[in-house]
């Protein structure tokens, strides 16, 4: 049992190495799914938990529910080496393993109020699989104080355990990006905190396992704490970005040049601005930080005010298209409008949040015609979302007789169109809407097209 090990990391290394200790993932989301793959790819036998019968199937075919580069290759090797397989069962699936990770989705209602249900409905089964010598480390967000609360409370009720004394309990935040997940899990720093000492150095032995640095703080709330940070700080900057592009579309500044020059020296790191911030992260723990800070009866004036900026881009990208046919001396009823990217993010088809579900929602309202491209985004996905709206996997009839095109997503493959291509297949009068600078402006006007960007000029 690992409390009895007397807290040796090498040790518990070398137990996960040599693959006699079992890992159980509860959650295979954008989380969940490549931390189960990672693992198993390092010699661990590993349990993938999900409720969701359908996405258990997906990956017991190999076949992972989510694109994440190389992972259905890992999945694929991993399950056929027999140290990964798939369950919808909790509780027996804790009963089978030595750590259980939980990493299950937490989303916040519309004014920032964490719904926790999903996660207490896990911890629930958790409990009821714990025994003595178990570890259990919480991988979801959760505002500070939910570990060693109700977590603490829920597996000590349903195991009949005491935690620090039978089972330990951490928590760990997952800090990965997606695309890049099982990259980040080895590379990116991993906090850990726990409810005791002995927690803590346990959960840290686990994730020096990993690959990489450790970063031990003093206890649940500060890792819980840290996590919100990424996410605020990361959020607050893109608010930052955007108003100051704002101000340099006034000054008539190209923004992007200006910040490129100022990021080279040791103490500026701006962000680009964009159409908005979407994805379930950013936003949900920005407003889940906001929400708390309102119930200590603290006005969280910083981050209120960034929300209200980055909620604005979507609108602000709408107001370039209407610059745009101004100058082209055209109307945008009836006319054709391409929207270039529908996930939230490059390289990802996660569609959560995403801004070009507002933006479409404007440019409908103006009774343009849309059409949409995004080469990841699965295409009954897309059109169910996106009622109305002629959604292609193929760039040449999205693009062919358009009469603006607009970048919502900075795919890799966006930034290597060829634009004398685009405007030989758009209509004769054309404009291009950069809302993720994808694009130069000059190159965009030398190719015959009229440009707008957020923040350029």
């Amino acid at each position: 049992m690992l409390l009895k090990m007397r807290l040796k990391p090498r040790a518990i290394s070398e137990l996960l190495k040599r693959g006699k200790l079992v890992i159980t993932v509860v959650g295979l989301g954008y989380v969940g799914g490549p931390l189960a793959v990672y693992l198993a790819n390092l010699g661990v036998k590993v349990i993938g938990v999900d409720k969701d019968v359908q996405k258990v199937r997906e990956y017991r075919k190999c076949k992972s529910p989510i694109r994440e580069p190389r992972l259905n290759e890992l999945l694929s090797k991993n399950i056929k080496q027999k140290r990964l397989i798939f369950s919808t069962d909790v509780a027996e699936a804790t009963k089978k393993s030595d750590v259980t990770m939980i990493c299950v989705g937490t989303p916040v209602d519309s004014q920032g109020k964490p719904e926790l249900h999903g996660l207490v409905s896990a911890v629930e089964q958790v409990g009821y699989g714990l025994k003595r010598g178990h570890i259990v480390i919480l991988r979801s967000t959760v505002p500070p104080g939910t570990t060693e609360g109700l977590v603490r409370n829920i597996l000590e009720k349903n195991a009949g355990l005491k935690a620090g004394q039978d089972f330990a309990l951490a928590f760990c935040p997952e800090r990965t990006v997606e695309g890049r997940a099982l990259k980040e899990l080895k590379e990116v720093p991993h906090i850990v905190g726990g409810i005791d000492q002995q927690s803590t150095e346990i959960a840290e032995a686990v994730f020096r396992f990993f690959g990489g640095q450790v970063i031990k703080v003093n206890g649940c709330k500060v890792a819980e704490m840290a996590k919100l940070l990424d996410n605020i700080y990361r959020y607050v900057n893109v608010a930052l970005a955007n108003e100051v592009a704002l101000i340099c579309e006034k000054l008539k500044i190209d923004y992007v040049e200006s910040i490129q020059a100022a990021n080279v020296g040791p103490r500026t790191r701006m962000l680009m601005p964009g159409a908005g911030v979407g994805g379930s992260c950013l936003n949900k723990d920005t407003a889940m930080t906001i929400y708390l800070s309102r119930q200590q009866n603290l006005e969280p004036r910083i981050l209120v005010e960034a929300r209200k900026l980055n909620k604005a881009m979507p609108r602000r990208t709408v107001m370039l298209v209407k610059d745009a046919y101004n100058e082209m001396g055209k109307t945008i009823e009836d006319s054709i409008i391409t929207i270039l990217g529908l996930a939230y993010k490059g390289e990802t088809d996660d569609l959560r949040e995403t801004v070009s579900k507002p933006i479409i929602d404007d440019l409908m309202s103006l009774e343009a015609k849309i059409r949409a491209y995004d080469p990841y985004v699965d295409l009954n996905k897309a059109k169910a979302l996106f009622t109305g709206v002629t959604v292609t996997k193929c760039l040449r009839d999205a693009v062919k007789k358009t009469d603006c095109i607009v970048i919502v997503t900075d795919h890799k493959e966006f930034k290597e169109l060829d634009l004398k291509f685009l405007k030989s297949i758009a209509n004769k009068r054309a404009a291009v809407v950069d809302g993720r600078q994808v694009f130069d402006p000059s190159d965009a006007v030398k190719a015959g097209f009229v440009y707008k960007g957020i923040g350029r000029n």
